[in-house]
């Protein structure tokens, strides 16, 4: 998988992509083996490192959303805490512009530079066939 930003912003250049390329196909597996996303972050510390961010699964308060969680990590990264951060979930929308129903897998980016980007794959999953996306 593949994207492109165009933008002010050197992180989101950088990290984009990565952040996308190792959150995306986790998304993909829990389709193809469990119907749906489990929520899943990672980060890229200051040294550029990968890291992924358990807490976002399998959160210590069940009150918690997934999103929240996230902003409590965008918080980390405002402070200079990690260079960027990315949060992968299960999402459902319509399209008014077609008036169609859709799943997708959502991804948020947002580096502590201020960018901020939301790629989405919608998917179909039918009975007894494998995850396709478009």
């Amino acid at each position: 998988m593949t994207t492109r930003y165009e933008g002010d912003s050197e992180l989101m250049a950088e990290d984009g992509e990565t952040l996308l390329n190792h959150l995306m196909p986790g998304a993909i597996e829990d389709l193809e083996q469990n119907r749906e996303v489990f929520p899943r972050a990672a980060v890229v510390t200051a040294d550029g490192e990968i890291r992924e961010i358990r807490t976002i699964s399998a959160p210590d308060d069940p009150e918690v959303s997934p999103q929240e969680a996230f902003e409590a990590l965008c918080d980390q990264i405002r402070k200079g805490a990690h260079r960027s951060a990315g949060l992968c979930f299960d999402i459902h929308f319509v399209r008014e512009d077609v008036d169609h129903h859709s799943d997708a897998v959502r991804v948020y980016l947002e580096t502590r530079d201020g960018a901020a980007l939301n790629v989405f794959l919608p998917y179909e999953h039918p009975e007894g066939k494998s995850v396709q996306t478009g």
